[in-house]
C-alpha cells in the first residue's frame, strides 16, 4: 500500500460477499479487518450475525469479532476506550 496511514473501508449490507472479498484480498496482501458490525461483537450469536467462520477469520486478523458475552453492555464508550 503506497500510504499506510489509509484505510480503506468496505461497506455493504449482509450477504452481499464482503468476506469473499476480504478473503480475495488477504490471499494477496497483508490486511486486517475491525467490525463495526454492532452484533458480531457478541459471542455466541454466529448464526444471527453472519459472523465470519473461524477458518474465515484465520486468513487475516479480526478485530472487535466474537468477543464480549451477550449479557455485557457494551457501549460506544467502551468502544473508543
Amino acid at each position: 500500500m503506497a500510504d499506510a496511514r489509509s484505510c480503506p473501508v468496505l461497506a455493504g449490507p449482509t450477504a452481499v460477499g464482503k468476506t469473499d472479498l476480504v478473503l480475495t484480498l488477504a490471499a494477496e496482501f497483508p490486511i486486517e479487518v475491525i467490525s463495526l458490525d454492532s452484533r458480531q461483537i457478541y459471542t455466541g450469536l454466529r448464526l444471527g450475525t453472519a459472523q465470519p467462520t473461524a477458518s474465515e477469520m484465520a486468513a487475516c486478523r479480526h478485530h472487535l469479532v466474537d468477543f464480549v458475552p451477550p449479557q455485557d453492555v457494551y457501549s460506544a464508550r467502551r468502544y473508543r476506550d
